[in-house]
């Protein structure tokens, strides 16, 4: 029996409503750990990039890792070169907005994560997106 792709949308809709709910009716989390904060960060900043795409490119990828490793300092990225460093800030900001929502656990980001995931990978809707993913994680705070 073939699963009729109404059902499966259904089904992501309502995935979305729960996560939705779920982490708009949550504190919060405050952390003073600059490393967990940043950890936080560059995750949602993965999983609004992978929203929109079905890969990140290796300009957006090395984008993230100097972001990582300029703040951090205490991580080596296999295969990024000082050769890769001449990207700025500012082309990070473009990518996702700097008023991102980080106050969601990293559960709720692994969680996004892995609907995203399943609606583009497993069901096979490659160029499907959470159309209110970005607008929960930049407008709710």
């Amino acid at each position: 029996m073939i699963i009729e792709e109404g059902f499966i949308r259904g089904i992501f809709w309502e995935c979305d409503q729960h996560l939705t709910k779920t982490f708009n009716n949550q504190t919060p989390e405050i952390f003073q750990n600059s490393n967990y904060k940043r950890c936080k960060q560059v995750l949602m900043k993965i999983v609004l990039l992978f929203n929109e795409s079905n890969y990140l490119d290796n300009h957006s990828a090395r984008l993230l890792m100097r972001w990582w490793d300029d703040s951090i300092h205490t991580y080596n990225f296999h295969g990024f070169s000082e050769n890769n460093r001449n990207v700025s800030d500012g082309n990070l900001a473009s990518i996702i907005p700097e008023t991102t929502n980080y106050g969601i656990p990293i559960e709720g980001s692994l969680s996004w994560f892995t609907l995203i995931y399943e609606k583009k990978f497993v069901f096979g809707d490659i160029k499907s997106k959470l159309k209110k993913l970005e607008f929960y994680l930049i407008y709710f705070p």
